[in-house]
């Protein structure tokens, strides 16, 4: 008889995940070869400084990542149709657009290649400094007050179906869970959410966002969990969520589109909806809108100081012979080296009143104090952007995502950081070193 696919049902999936999202991709080589044509005729042009919105990289994203992923495409193909287009292009912003593409396939052959050799990455943080730390899918980052009265199970599924009572976030989930495909900025911020403010575990995303994922690809997906959740003990990429709303949806009007409850709340309103005065007409048509799991502010700071302070520890060259993290109270209140406070200004240590300048952040910057990057004070930072694109911000600003900035660098730029007793990058292949020796994850 005629050989046909087994059913979803037949495989054993939930209900859930059995129907169809209509507003996918549509698979197919015709319409790959299609899609590639069109951004290299139009749309590609915009790549280049339209790539962080959720609502104009919906067209300024080649938009091909999904038949890539499934086969549908060659990246020989796109490479050599996107090189040929970029040598003859001329005027408009077509060549630094198509060669930041470019820079991204590397990026993307980059991170595949690396999964390939280090498959344990789906299993294993690169860096296990704040394992410990974990209770079950959560990581105690600090008071468990500042979570509320939620259990893990309740911040899990409110992350999973976008009921978060941040509209940024649950606009970029329930787009992912509509139509499989989210620009690359704000799937960072959804990594970000999860790890720093809502302290889960990133395995207990990472099969969620997968399935949420249309053009799914193993060897970026748990490298950039990694990379996201701070796990590869050299970065620390923590996205305020309502910064991210008011840079890249400033009227709201990606979220409006996506989170039903919100959809009457008119401009930028909709982006912070506790504001809205109680009483008023706004916030009767809000009140269907759940309310916020965490505070922002308060779990951000939390989780960003104990990840800094462990990974400081790590590059420092803690975690050698197997030696466990001291408590993480004892790293907190511990002082800080000579070499570390030399800088400050007559202020002494990170902490101290001359970390903010721009001596004592040159200071920190060279000698890899994580710590003191989180607490550079705001002039200081705003006199270094556009020179060097550091992985952390201040404790209260949090860093400005390198999309276009990683996508232009060269490939033997990617990684480099200043060095200090162990730069960053040493730590991270150090961290590859001990993980590939531990005891393999079946």
């Amino acid at each position: 008889g005629e050989e046909r696919f087994p059913s979803a049902t037949s495989l054993g999936l939930p209900a859930e995940r059995v129907v169809d999202r209509p507003h996918r991709q549509r698979g197919g080589e015709s319409r790959a070869l299609a899609l590639l044509a069109d951004f290299l005729v139009s749309r590609g042009e915009r790549y280049s400084g339209g790539i962080s919105s959720p609502n104009s990289a919906w067209t300024a994203c080649s938009r091909l990542s999904p038949y890539l992923a499934w086969g549908q495409i060659s990246l020989r193909t796109v490479w050599q149709n996107v090189e040929g287009r970029r040598q003859e292009a001329t005027g408009g912003n077509w060549k630094r657009s198509l060669q930041a593409f470019l820079v991204r396939l590397q990026w993307r052959c980059n991170y595949c290649q690396r999964f390939e050799m280090r498959c344990w990455m789906e299993k294993r943080s690169m860096c296990s400094a704040w394992e410990h730390l974990r209770q079950g899918v959560t990581y105690v980052f600090g008071d468990l007050a500042l979570l509320g009265s939620s259990t893990e199970k309740e911040r899990l599924e409110a992350f999973e179906q976008g009921r978060t009572g941040y509209p940024m976030v649950d606009a970029c989930m329930r787009c992912l869970l509509e139509t499989g495909w989210l620009n690359f900025r704000m799937r960072c911020m959804l990594v970000s959410f999860a790890v720093y403010n809502l302290w889960l575990d990133w395995r207990c995303i990472a099969g969620h966002m997968a399935r949420c994922f249309l053009d799914y690809e193993p060897g970026i997906h748990y490298p950039q969990l990694q990379m996201q959740a701070g796990t590869t003990g050299c970065d620390l990429r923590c996205y305020s969520v309502i910064r991210q709303a008011k840079d890249q949806d400033p009227q709201g009007d990606f979220v409006r589109k996506y989170v039903a409850e919100l959809r009457d709340i008119p401009g930028g309103a909709v982006l912070e909806p506790w504001k809205i005065p109680q009483g008023s007409k706004l916030h009767r048509l809000a009140a269907k809108y759940p309310p916020r799991m965490v505070d922002e502010v308060k779990t951000s700071k939390a989780s960003k100081t104990a990840i800094a302070a462990l990974q400081q520890w790590f590059q420092g060259g803690g975690g050698r012979d197997g030696r466990e993290p001291p408590p993480l109270e004892e790293l907190l209140s511990a002082k800080p080296s000579k070499a570390r406070g030399a800088g400050g200004g007559g202020g002494g240590g990170p902490r101290g009143r001359g970390s903010g300048t721009a001596a004592g952040v040159e200071v920190a910057r060279r000698s890899g104090d994580i710590g003191a990057l989180l607490r550079e004070g705001p002039a200081a930072k705003r006199r270094r952007k556009g020179s060097e694109h550091e992985c952390c911000g201040s404790q209260e600003d949090v860093e400005e995502d390198r999309d276009e900035e990683e996508a232009e660098a060269p490939l033997e730029r990617i990684g480099q950081a200043a060095g200090g007793p162990e730069s960053p990058r040493a730590a991270f292949s150090r961290c590859l070193t001990v993980a590939a020796s531990a005891e393999k994850v079946p």
